[in-house]
């Protein structure tokens, strides 16, 4: 689950370890990822699935790839929730704030999807 540290990611990864199914987490923010990692564990007693989780940042097409490669497994399903929105008046955001939204929203899906999984 790609942005699997907060927000829909992590509410998904909840689900998913409730129905007991091995769940991975992915984020770039590590101390966020061990906090949810910590909770998770606490669904996963006295059940066999397993919760892990790779630091790494979805629009950086290297470092996924590398993170990935380290897991050694292809996902069943991949669930790309990572993204984020910068709310405000259209004709007063500066472009840099429509090309960080593009670069998360939409290359870190493309990416997520597109790096070899085999």
């Amino acid at each position: 689950i790609t942005g699997g540290s907060s927000g829909l990611g992590y509410a998904l990864a909840k689900e998913l370890v409730k129905r007991e199914a091995n769940v991975i987490l992915m984020a770039r923010n590590e101390r966020n990822l061990k906090k949810c990692y910590s909770h998770l564990q606490e669904l996963v007693k006295g059940k066999r699935n397993l919760v892990s989780y790779t630091v790494c940042d979805v629009t950086n097409y290297d470092q996924l790839k590398s993170s990935l490669a380290s897991l050694n497994l292809v996902p069943d399903i991949l669930f790309c929730c990572a993204g984020m929105s910068k709310p405000g008046n259209f004709l007063q955001q500066p472009l840099s704030d429509f090309e960080q939204c593009m670069k998360l929203n939409y290359f870190g899906t493309l990416y997520s999807i597109k790096v070899n999984w085999y």
